[in-house]
This record gives C-alpha cells, structure tokens and sequence, in this order.
C-alpha cells in the first residue's frame, strides 16, 4: 500500500524542552507517538523508551502484524520503562502516553493508552477514534462535566492510565476496516489549543500531509502553544 504521510513535532512557546518522541517505518506501515511525563527529564526518557521498544518489538514480526503484538509491544515499552524508574530515583513515577497505529492493505490496527488521540477523516466528517484514558474523559462520559468545563478543569491533564507508571498497565486495540480519506495521530498538545472544527478545516484545505502538519502544529502555537505539540498525518 502506498502512503503518504507528514509529521511535525514542536516544543511550544511555554515549554523548553520537547517530552515527545515519534517514529515512522514506512516499509511496514508503523506509526508511533509518545508524550512523555514525570518531570524535565523523565518525560523525555519515557516516550523515547517507548517509541525505541514499541518499534523493536514491531520490527521483529515477520508476519502480518496483530492486535495481540501491538499489545505485546506496549508491555514490553510498559516494563522497560517501569524497570528503568526503579533503577534511578530521579525518574521516579515517570511514564507516557503512546499511540501505535499499523497500516496494513486490508484494516488500520491501533494500541492506545493515555489521551495521545487518533482521528478518522472520512466522508467529511472528523471521528475521533480513540478515547482518552483521563479523568475528565470519565467525568464527562459519566455526565458529571460538560466538554467545555473539562477545558477548564484543573485536573484536566490527569491520566487514569499510562506507560510505565505502574507494573502493568492495560491497553486499548481498535481495528479500523476503513482507511477513510486521513488518518491524524497527535499529542494532546494540539487538542488542548485547537478545537475539533479547525483540525478538520486544515486536514480538509491542505491536501499535502506535511502542509497539513505544519499547519496545525502552527495554529497551536498562535492560540497559546501550551505544551509541546506532534502531530502525524497519513493519507492514500
């Protein structure tokens, strides 16, 4: 299958250091991200863990790869980086979000834990396919928050799950048999300073991925660019 993608990850304007990582294996259709958290170097030591051991694991399968890998690749990112806390005091309770999404000619196969999205543009409708692992997410799916006072919400950036924070962790696998027309990954960097409806007016004006990126990574940093922001857009 033949993809075309762009990619772009910025540190923002309130931040001065860049807690997520990302890397793509075009030849296999693997596309990770991870935002890292758990202080100035903790962060970046999680998501980088994360993405380094997710591919590994991902590499290594001479198979079609199955929603039972995309699982065993995040345990292995979860234990790796859990062991390596224990290890040194100065990352203490460190971990990550991680979104692993694999392209394969028949279904789209995603791993996901913490509130990294992935979203579906299709038919010109934007889906937002995965569901964030927070507690605000839960406050509002039991009805006790409104979407826009999670916006506001002081705990709103408080993860019911993560990688490596604990010695297990659970995972979400979504198979998608519809590609759509694009499918956007991206840190919480971008859904806390765009709304949805821009994200589709970019992801539909721009039909080359990396301008698409490059346009969103933007509008993030011109409403504020509170975090740090990566975004991958992949197309057919």
């Amino acid at each position: 299958m033949a993809l075309r993608f762009g990619v772009k990850t910025d540190v923002g304007r309130k931040r001065t250091n860049n807690e997520d990582s990302y890397r793509i294996i075009n030849d296999r259709g693997i596309f990770v991200i991870a935002d890292g958290m758990g202080g100035h170097r903790g962060g970046e030591v999680a998501s980088s863990i994360a993405v380094r051991m997710v591919c590994e694991h991902l590499q290594d399968i001479s198979k079609p790869i199955e929603e039972a890998d995309l699982r065993e690749a995040l345990y292995a990112a979860n234990g790796r980086i859990f062991q390596t806390a224990l290890k040194d005091p100065s990352l203490y309770r460190m971990g990550t979000t991680a979104i692993v999404t694999v392209v394969r000619e028949n279904k789209i196969l995603i791993g996901h834990v913490g509130d990294s999205r992935v979203y579906r543009l299709r038919d010109g409708k934007l889906e937002r396919i995965t569901t964030d692992h927070s507690l605000v997410f839960q406050l509002v799916s039991e009805g006790k928050l409104t979407e826009a006072e999670a916006k506001e919400h002081p705990n709103r950036n408080a993860l019911l799950r993560a990688i490596g924070v604990d010695r297990s962790v659970e995972v979400d696998c979504i198979v998608l048999d519809d590609f759509g027309d694009r499918l956007l990954m991206c840190t919480d960097g971008l859904t806390e300073m765009v709304e949805e409806d821009s994200i589709k007016a970019i992801l539909e004006t721009h039909d080359d991925p990396q301008e698409a990126c490059d346009n969103l990574v933007a509008l993030a940093n011109e409403n504020g660019g509170i975090d740090n922001t990566t975004v991958i857009l992949i197309t057919q």
